[in-house]
């Protein structure tokens, strides 16, 4: 069984608050080399173009070459916003201009920092929908988020059956389908954020390890390659029509346990 860390969740706030107040809530800056797990999440809907355009300055040529050659708007935003999103988090919580970041894959598609090559130690995670993206940041531990949109089509289901660990499918076969759909975008994101924190993505079998729904949620291997399913920890949150999980493990099991900060943004 698997548990949360001490979980400090930062209000959301708006552009218009930030002029109010004239300083932005953002994360505070860490100091030495202490551990730390931070995730901010925003909300895209009300983006405007021109919002789009200043955070994709702030990105790499290569992230800027990515982001040109995918041809639905909509999906382009939401790429630029989830990277201007990581490089902010990365700048308010460690002091290095935003536009000094580099980001790199590993060949699973893993993200790891390029540069500054003093910071290659940190985990980074990042997950993007239409309408919402979230970015992790973390020392000390490994890392996974994955945001989805609750699916409303019920033929879905059917993947939990072809992918899904035999107890996730059967328990979503009991729910009417509304509340299937419901169960299984919650599930997906706990798996997919999993993936992501070790590295593997969509290499790692979704039915070789099991999640329970439970508070927080617990997992169970299936896989013993996975090693030690009771030192990982997971939290979830619905966002509206959404749903977001973050998966993480400290390295060093003896170390005192950071806080999970989590950051929820709203552009206006």
């Amino acid at each position: 069984m698997s548990r949360t860390g001490n979980l400090q969740l930062l209000k959301a706030h708006s552009a218009e608050e930030d002029r109010a107040a004239e300083r932005p809530l953002r994360f505070e800056r860490i100091d030495g080399d202490e551990a730390f797990l931070r995730v901010a999440v925003l909300d895209t809907s009300c983006l405007t173009d021109g919002a789009i355009a200043a955070m994709s300055s702030s990105l790499d040529e290569q992230k800027k070459s990515v982001a040109a050659s995918i041809r639905s708007a909509p999906h382009r935003g939401d790429f630029i916003a989830a990277h201007f999103l990581l490089r902010r988090v990365l700048e308010d919580s460690l002091g290095i201009p935003r536009k000094l970041w580099t980001i790199d894959a590993t060949e699973m598609g893993k993200p790891v920092v390029a540069s500054p090559a003093a910071m290659s130690k940190l985990r980074i995670s990042l997950s993007h929908t239409r309408g919402l993206v979230a970015a992790g940041v973390a020392r000390g531990y490994e890392l996974g988020v994955d945001v989805e949109r609750t699916s409303t089509d019920a033929t879905r289901l059917a993947i939990s059956d072809r992918f899904f660990a035999p107890d996730e499918a059967c328990y979503l076969r009991g729910l009417d389908p509304g509340a299937a759909l419901n169960e299984f975008t919650a599930l997906w994101t706990l798996k997919e954020a999993f993936a992501k924190a070790i590295g593997k993505g969509f290499g790692q079998p979704f039915h070789s390890f099991s999640f329970t729904l439970s508070e927080p949620p617990s997992i169970t291997f299936f896989d013993p390659a996975l090693g030690d399913p009771d030192v990982w920890r997971f939290w979830r949150a619905p966002y509206g029509r959404f749903h977001l999980a973050l998966a993480y493990a400290p390295k060093d099991m003896a170390a005192p346990r950071a806080p999970v900060e989590v950051l929820w943004w709203k552009q206006s």
